[in-house]
């Protein structure tokens, strides 16, 4: 989606940066819509807070403390929708990501039984322990599904290798096996990653587009109040 640059908005909250995460491109770009979406309604909110401060100055019945209550009312308004909206992509990517995690970590099977498994483990069992690994390794990487298939397949033990190595060539493996699953993985993390980064800078954003910091507004609104409550008491005084 192509957003309009804005200088007074923080570049950081700007849906390209979604669209630069590496690993983003046609097949897996439908995998982040929603975080690339989440951060357009930042953006474009946040323009929104900076041109309702323009607009209101030209208002010349409100008091300077009315402009800037008027426009934090529209400010808190952008950021409980935006904030929604970034839980929501948030827990839907960390959805995802667990969903794929599962599949790369999941436990191999194909093979298992071949005449020749046996043998295999064997045969790596009888290596020095620091040649096991890298000779999995290679066996994936070349796309002997025989051997890596047959290392993997069972405890680690079978074949002599540590939990953690088994756990890291499993993984492996599967990128290998499913190199598209990979990708998506790795730009959902980014995505992920992305959106908790830019969530906190909404109020810094926000609160440049008001013109005032939150106590401050907050003080504003509290005279306010009591200006209201003095005036309500008068009237019904008199």
């Amino acid at each position: 989606m192509s957003i309009k640059l804005d200088n007074r908005v923080t570049p950081s909250l700007h849906p390209a940066n979604v669209t630069n995460l590496p690993g983003y491109d046609d097949a897996t770009k439908g995998y982040v819509a929603g975080a690339e979406r989440a951060l357009k309604e930042a953006y474009t909110g946040v323009a929104a807070v900076f041109d309702a401060g323009e607009a209101v100055k030209r208002d010349l019945s409100m008091t300077e403390a009315g402009r800037t209550i008027k426009v934090d009312d529209m400010a808190q308004r952008v950021f409980k929708k935006v904030a929604a909206l970034f839980d929501t992509q948030m827990a839907n990517l960390s959805k995802g990501i667990a969903q794929i995690e599962e599949k790369l970590n999941a436990p191999v099977n194909a093979r298992a039984a071949h005449p020749i498994a046996a043998e295999i483990r064997a045969y790596i069992r009888a290596m020095p322990e620091s040649d096991r690994p890298g000779f999995v390794f290679n066996a994936i990487t070349r796309g002997d599904l025989v051997t890596a298939e047959a290392a993997l397949a069972g405890p680690s033990y079978l074949c002599g290798l540590t939990p953690e190595g088994h756990a890291a060539l499993l993984r492996k493996y599967h990128e290998q096996a499913a190199p598209e699953e990979a990708a998506k993985l790795a730009v959902m993390q980014g995505a992920l990653k992305l959106l908790g980064n830019r969530g906190g800078m909404m109020f810094t954003a926000l609160e440049s587009a008001v013109g005032a910091k939150p106590h401050e507004v907050q003080a504003l609104r509290q005279a306010k109040a009591r200006a209201d409550k003095a005036l309500t008491v008068g009237l019904i005084q008199n």
